[in-house]
């Protein structure tokens, strides 16, 4: 049961007006440093049990969301498709603990979850059985360019969401290495008989290239809103990336825009400047779906 102080801290952490809130927060009750301490939640209509020793869980606790504008643009381009007629099949590569699988079962026909990381995908299996969702499917495999075991960096820490299959090891990357089943997924959709994507979200640590590699005559055909967290020398090949470039794996004709926050709402702006962008690429035949 959360304190009167994380409570407090918690009405500050939703003043998503306030500037400063998050030094505010790191000050008193920083993610890194917190004892276990299970909680549930209102999280957009669905129950959500979480700990505030994970950080999207603390995140959620003090926020309302991780990456708030994240999960509200996804829900504006889902919703607008569906609105279009189209059945929504949301694949989510990279879903960790299943925050935005959850969020998403809410706005979706079908959720079609992608993590090799058993830790991380077995507290996602708890929270949606918490939450009582039914239309979610989970695949214990990454996604790649080849059918193959690779070699996963699990993270350490409070912040679950940093494992990775790229070389670029973040900092809080574990010593420990473990094998995970790797699948190229224009193999594995067909093999599984998959629905076409409708949207797709992609947070795989520095291996989205590799992975829109593995899926690129699945997303040529289907031709879905892609959100993903892209490295600028990936997208364009500039700098020291070797190898095909994010654009080039893209489906022909796209726009791609950098999406900002402010106060909890996200912001479209030209794919142009920074190290690691959000991006959300659009084709071109949907360039005008959202404002």
């Amino acid at each position: 049961m959360p304190s009167t102080k994380q409570q407090l801290l918690r009405f500050v952490g939703h003043q998503h007006w306030l500037r400063g809130r998050d030094r505010i927060l790191r000050t008193f009750s920083h993610p890194d440093h917190q004892k276990s301490s299970p909680f549930v939640t209102d999280f957009f209509g669905k129950s959500y049990s979480g700990n505030l020793a994970n950080f999207i869980d603390w995140s959620v606790f003090y926020y309302g969301a991780f990456q708030l504008h994240e999960v509200r643009l996804l829900a504006t381009v889902a919703d607008a498709l569906r609105a279009t007629g189209k059945p929504v099949n949301f694949f989510d590569v990279g879903a960790n603990i299943g925050h935005h699988t959850l969020f998403m079962s809410s706005h979706a026909d079908h959720v079609f979850s992608f993590e090799p990381f058993s830790v991380v995908r077995s507290e996602m299996k708890r929270k949606l059985n918490h939450a009582r969702v039914d239309n979610v499917t989970i695949f214990p495999v990454a996604l790649g360019d080849l059918n193959e075991n690779g070699n996963f960096h699990p993270p350490t820490g409070a912040n679950q969401g940093t494992g990775t299959l790229s070389n670029n090891l973040p900092d809080n990357a574990s010593t420990e290495v473990l094998s995970v089943p790797v699948v190229r997924g224009d193999d594995f959709f067909a093999a599984n008989q998959l629905p076409p994507i409708t949207l797709l979200k992609m947070d795989v640590e520095g291996f989205e290239a590799k992975a829109l590699a593995g899926m690129r005559e699945t997303i040529r055909r289907d031709r879905p809103p892609i959100f993903v967290e892209i490295q600028h020398d990936h997208y364009n090949g500039s700098g020291s990336h070797k190898g095909a470039t994010v654009k080039d794996l893209l489906y022909p004709d796209h726009v791609i825009f950098e999406v900002g926050e402010l106060h909890g709402q996200y912001q479209l702006r030209p794919f142009l400047i920074g190290n690691t962008e959000e991006a959300l690429v659009l084709p071109v035949e949907l360039a005008g779906l959202i404002k």
